[in-house]
């Protein structure tokens, strides 16, 4: 999955991460959609952008930026 945004789970560890505290945005409906979509979906990994920094919060999510992957 190749998105802007994440879900509000993804988030809030960006944020945590990036900001060292959860912060909430204007998007937060589309967090909600992603939510909805994470738990219907069988996927083998989440890159998303938005956030200007390279985060891999864990196996199946990675905030990327600066960094360039090869998807297959």
């Amino acid at each position: 999955v190749i998105t802007h945004t994440c879900s509000t789970k993804m988030f809030e560890e960006v944020s945590k991460s990036f900001f060292g505290q959860v912060f909430y945005h204007f998007d937060e409906v589309l967090k909600v959609y992603f939510d909805e979509l994470e738990r219907r979906l069988t996927y083998k990994h989440w890159h998303f952008g938005h956030y200007h920094t390279d985060i891999n919060i864990d196996e199946k999510h990675t905030a990327l930026y600066n960094e360039i992957v090869r998807v297959v």
